[in-house]
């Protein structure tokens, strides 16, 4: 019997791809979250990219386990590396925000695109000019992941 899996081990630019697909369908019909929990999954997804774009957090933590030390001071040594998913999705999302917010501050950008999340997830109506701006924002973050 096998353990291994048959599905992809790091599809994140996919997943990606489909909450920016989401998101910005969302904005246009504003899901019912209290009655449909799910609806929350892309929401909250598309917010972490936003925070971890913002931050520059996108590096992943690898702890060596301790099958691989070679002696007791290698217990926690981190290993922190950029990956392909992390370059993607950060050139996605900085293209997405040039195009959208050209000029604008990377920080209020973002901020408003969250403020645009937090209303979705609270199904209070959004700005005209916010929700034309994070449709394109999402639509453009969609067509520019692989």
């Amino acid at each position: 019997m096998s353990i291994t899996s048959s599905f992809r081990v790091d599809d994140s630019t996919a997943l990606a791809k489909q909450f920016a697909f989401m998101a910005a369908k969302y904005v246009d019909n504003p899901p019912n979250t209290k009655a449909d929990p799910a609806t929350l999954v892309p929401l909250e997804n598309v917010f972490r990219l936003l925070e971890m774009f913002r931050y520059d957090a996108f590096a992943d933590e690898s702890r060596e386990g301790v099958l691989a030390m070679n002696t007791p001071d290698q217990l926690y040594q981190m290993r922190v590396e950029v990956k392909p998913w992390q370059e993607q999705i950060a050139h996605a999302l900085q293209t997405a925000l040039l195009q959208v917010y050209d000029g604008q501050a990377k920080d209020i950008a973002i901020e408003e695109l969250q403020g645009g999340i937090r209303d979705l997830v609270h199904s209070h109506p959004m700005d005209a000019n916010v929700a034309n701006r994070a449709k394109t924002f999402f639509n453009s973050l969609h067509d520019h992941l692989a």
